[in-house]
């Protein structure tokens, strides 16, 4: 009567069934990317002393990858490219909600601001555009002179009002939001580098938190290699 040979001895843990790593890894994404993006939108609320420009949203990321690395070990998924990718992606959508959100709110109190529903006539502004209308024939050069000067300081008025409307909505816009996120000490930025810019918080801060993810993860499995 022959025995089977014993399978051999390894000192490898078996491999996690597949069924059981896709559940880790959902239980790792579901609530890691509510927190990440609760947390990005929260920090729209911070004063703007604390949110440097193009520093905190970096940071942020950093700090977002920190905590899901943590999270992810609390589940102890595996540290793969897809749970690397996954954790880029989670930030950088955090990374987009937050300025949307933001204008948002730019958006919603200027509206609710009141404003009169008439439009009120200055009679006497009318009154002199009617006046400038006509052109009479027996006017002295002196006469002529001061309707010119009122004529062209009513254009400089209307052009200034006009201008005011075309800023107001602008900063109603979304490019508009983000330009008005540059400190002015910067300068002037013309579109589309604040636009530009975003895109390199986006990318540098989410870079940043897949990092931080990564290592962490690295770091616990480490510390189990030496144990």
């Amino acid at each position: 009567m022959s025995a089977e040979p014993p399978p051999p001895s390894s000192n490898e843990p078996p491999a996690e069934p597949l069924a059981t790593g896709l559940n880790a890894l959902a239980s790792w994404l579901v609530p890691g990317a509510v927190g990440v993006w609760l947390l990005f939108l929260a920090s729209v609320h911070l004063p703007p002393e604390f949110k440097p420009a193009g520093l905190y949203t970096i940071v942020l990321g950093g700090a977002a990858g920190w905590g899901l690395g943590r999270w992810g070990n609390v589940r102890n998924i595996t540290p793969s490219t897809t749970a690397v990718v996954l954790t880029w992606l989670i930030i950088a959508a955090g990374e987009v909600l937050a300025p949307v959100r933001a204008h948002w709110i730019v958006v919603k109190v200027e509206r609710s601001r009141p404003r009169s529903t008439k439009i009120q006539v200055d009679t006497i502004t009318e009154a002199l555009r009617q006046t400038l209308a006509e052109e009479p024939t027996d006017v002295s050069d002196e006469s002529q002179q001061f309707r010119n000067q009122v004529r062209a300081d009513l254009e400089r008025s209307d052009r200034l009002h006009q201008e005011a409307i075309d800023a107001r909505q602008r900063h109603l816009s979304f490019p508009g939001y983000l330009a008005n996120r540059i400190p002015e000490k910067w300068g002037p930025w013309n579109d589309p580098w604040p636009a530009v810019f975003w895109g390199a918080e986006i990318i540098l801060g989410s870079t940043l938190g897949a990092w931080q993810f990564r290592r962490m993860m690295k770091k616990r499995r480490d510390s189990k290699s030496f144990s």
